[in-house]
C-alpha cells in the first residue's frame, strides 16, 4: 500500500489520505481489511478510520483508496453519522 497524497482539513478535524493497493490476481479488500492497514501504517486507532471511496482500475490489480482519519471519536460521529 503506497501513500500518494495527505491532506489536513482543521476545520472538520480530520486526515484525507490517498492510497494506492495492488492486490494482485485476488480480489479488491473489503473496508474492514484496508481499515487494518491503515491503521497499521499511520499507527492510528481503527476506530478513527473512515474510507470514503474505493476505486478498482479495470484490467490492473490496483485500486485507488480515499480514507478520512479523524482526531477522535466525537469529530468521526459529528460528521459521518446521521440523524434522522
Amino acid at each position: 500500500m503506497k501513500r500518494l497524497k495527505e491532506e489536513a482539513i482543521d476545520l472538520l478535524q480530520r486526515k484525507r489520505i490517498t492510497y494506492e493497493l495492488e492486490h494482485g490476481k485476488q480480489a479488491t479488500p473489503s473496508k474492514e481489511n484496508i481499515i487494518k492497514e491503515v491503521s497499521k501504517d499511520l499507527n492510528v486507532n481503527e476506530e478513527l478510520i473512515k474510507i470514503r471511496h474505493i476505486y478498482p482500475h479495470f484490467g490492473v490489480e490496483k485500486a485507488k483508496i480515499i480514507a478520512h482519519i479523524y482526531e477522535s471519536k466525537d469529530a468521526l460521529k459529528r460528521f459521518e453519522e446521521i440523524n434522522k
